[in-house]
């Protein structure tokens, strides 16, 4: 994906990092600093960024997890 822009790749690591009922799934906060690294050239790597921090944000007890993203980035 990071060499080619394949909407179905995309669609399908969607389904794969944002479960249903909306809840991000552990590989999600493996996935998000190569999704904020892939951001500025990628609109399909921004909105899945978007998805798992929005989802991450509610009542899930996800804060510690996007804690330790802080790090990786780096």
């Amino acid at each position: 994906m990071e060499r080619e822009d394949d909407p179905e790749a995309w669609k399908e690591l969607g389904w794969r990092l944002v479960l249903e009922h909306d809840l991000p799934s552990p590989a999600s906060f493996v996935a998000l600093p190569r999704l904020v690294r892939l951001a500025p050239r990628s609109s399909e790597a921004r909105g899945l960024a978007g998805k798992i921090l929005e989802r991450s944000a509610g009542r899930h007890g996800c804060d510690g997890l996007l804690a330790n993203c802080a790090d990786v980035s780096r």
